[in-house]
């Protein structure tokens, strides 16, 4: 089959492929001509994998990848089973160990006490441990025989993992088939237990003033500060959808499928389209696409060398405005050719940098560190922006996906960045975001109380965060004085708001 018809039986997009073609995560297929190729049901199912471990179990590009090569490594599904195929805890450090030796007794206590034939060094047991110990510390009173009754559900459950793996017509799929019950499976215990444990919450509490249903709901919606200054760590976001919480698809790969798909429109445009003007003044689609490489270089700085990161970024952290637009006239300067081979070896190793950081790891930016899944929704921001932009100029139309729900997450995030950026206080009262994804879903934000309302379509919040339209030309609607002004200086964006578009 053909890359289209590949794309159509997957259901993934034809830039999406590409990508895991380029990481290797789906091998190459038979080269009928030297731009053409053809695919085979092996690609289709291992499609079919990789949306279950991005798509599904919300791993990273790099985190997937290695299970993967792990399945291609290590067909005894044994040695698959229980392994921290998806990224463990590391080994703690002799001192570390000895910190927490009672609790790491109680844990072998425990696996004694089972009769469980396993090794009481490996990362589960570890982990294991150093619950117990932190269980102690805080007074709980829960110890290694509080653990037995769930430790014999555990063994039951485990049971059931190995009947999962009979009818495998042989190694390799007996392989695959352990990834999944490790990695599937297991989350989906997890989620069974929190609806049975919500179930039971809302019977035994029902009643008590101030009770479990209203602060699970707002739990639910309210975006949730990892990193301690209110950015999400992970943007894997915990959303409220259609009244259910859900978390959103891998910002990684939709930075990398939103790059890929600009990079495709600017590269078959012709001189005169190059010189288009764009709205933002004195701007052509060559200046869009420069600014965009020099944002491509400092993410990959960003994640890569943070010397010569803060180097290059010394003079717009000086003047923000001046030190870009120098940086700019550099880009701009190229021949068209190297500018466009410039834009895509820095989009594509900024790319590569990113995946393979964790979600939580800090990174420097100008306006101070960011988790790299933040730095990641900032640069797919800076995409849908210039792309905007481009379009725009160029007088063509763009189709959106739910790609945007990062965009709009950051857009509820940084709602203070509209009144810092113009030196006045942000409102003490949170704000409540209700927006229709592309799709036609529901994403909420914020708590569903708040007398500070916006409300429609996800698409429009999107081009309002980024300054690209003017709220009078968008469908979006505000209850309450604060949060009807806050439509006048929305932005998501450090810097200087600017002029913004006028309304047509």
């Amino acid at each position: 089959m053909t890359l289209a018809e590949l794309s159509s039986l997957s259901g993934m997009p034809a830039a999406t492929i590409k990508y895991y073609l380029r990481e290797g995560l789906l091998s190459p297929g038979r080269r009928v001509t030297a731009t053409r190729a053809e695919y085979g049901e092996e690609h289709l199912h291992r499609l079919r994998l990789i949306r279950a471990l991005i798509g599904v179990r919300r791993l990273s590009v790099g985190a997937a990848k290695r299970v993967l090569g792990t399945m291609a490594r290590q067909p005894d599904p044994h040695r698959i089973l229980g392994a921290p195929i998806d990224g463990g805890p590391e080994s703690p450090d002799g001192d570390h160990e000895r910190a927490k030796a009672p609790g790491v007794a109680g844990a072998r206590r425990l696996i004694t006490e089972m009769g469980w034939d396993v090794d009481t060094g490996t990362a589960a047991a570890r982990s294991l441990g150093e619950i117990l110990h932190a269980l102690s510390e805080l007074g709980t009173g829960i110890d290694w025989r509080t653990l037995l009754p769930y430790a014999r559900l555990a063994d039951r459950a485990s049971e059931l993992d190995i009947e999962q793996l009979n009818g495998a017509w042989g190694p390799r799929e007996a392989a695959e088939r352990a990834v999944l019950v490790s990695l599937l499976l297991e989350p989906a215990l997890l989620a069974l237990r929190r609806l049975a444990v919500e179930d039971k919450s809302v019977r035994h509490f029902q009643g008590v003033e101030g009770g479990a249903e209203s602060t699970c709901e707002e739990a639910a919606v309210r975006p949730r500060p990892e990193d301690g200054r209110g950015s999400p760590a992970a943007f894997l976001w915990r959303l409220e959808r259609n009244g259910h919480v859900t978390a959103m698809q891998d910002v990684y790969a939709d930075l990398a499928v939103e790059g890929t798909e600009l990079g495709d429109l600017v590269s078959g445009l012709s001189p005169e389209e190059w010189a288009a003007e764009t709205p933002a003044a004195s701007w052509t689609v060559r200046h869009q696409v420069a600014h965009l490489a020099y944002v491509s270089r400092m993410v990959r700085l960003a994640v890569s060398d943070a010397e010569a990161f803060e180097a290059e970024t010394a003079p717009v952290r000086e003047d923000f405005q001046s030190g870009m637009d120098a940086r700019l006239a550099e880009y701009v300067a190229e021949p068209l050719p190297g500018l466009l081979r410039r834009w895509a070896e820095e989009r594509a190793a900024a790319e590569k940098g990113l995946a393979a950081l964790e979600r939580r790891d800090l990174v420097p930016w100008p306006a101070g560190p960011l988790p790299a899944s933040v730095l990641a929704a900032v640069a797919l921001t800076e995409l849908f922006a210039h792309g905007q932009d481009i379009r725009d100029g160029l007088g063509r139309p763009r189709v959106l996906t739910d790609r945007i729900g990062h965009i709009v997450f950051l857009g509820t995030r940084t709602r203070d960045l509209a009144y810092r950026a113009r030196g006045l206080r942000p409102p003490a009262e949170p704000f409540r975001f209700e927006l229709t994804a592309p799709s036609g879903e529901l994403w909420a934000f914020g708590p569903p109380e708040a007398g500070q309302r916006i409300a429609g379509p996800a698409q429009d919040f999107c081009l309002l965060v980024t300054r690209r339209r003017h709220r009078d030309d968008l469908a979006l609607s505000a209850v309450g004085t604060e949060a009807d002004q806050w439509l006048d200086i929305a932005q998501s964006y450090v810097g200087p708001p600017g002029t913004g578009r006028a309304p047509q």
